[in-house]
């Protein structure tokens, strides 16, 4: 028949799984990240925020004063 399992070594163990996946993404989500701040794309990305924000504001501004 099937061996009882011990249900708090298997938590600890998927825990523990769990714990080094997200470090291991979060490693890669910093690397790209960092990758990306230091890239030319980062300056047009940063002046494209920059500009979405001045139009929606721009926009909020006149349909509230129509």
């Amino acid at each position: 028949m099937l061996k009882q399992v011990n249900g708090r070594f298997i938590f600890i163990r998927n825990c523990l799984v769990i714990y080094v996946l997200v470090g291991f993404f979060a490693s890669v989500i910093a690397d790209s990240h960092k990758n990306f701040q230091l890239s030319s794309q980062s300056v047009n990305a940063g002046q494209f925020s920059r500009l979405i924000s001045l139009t929606v504001a721009h926009q909020a501004n006149e349909n509230l004063y129509k």
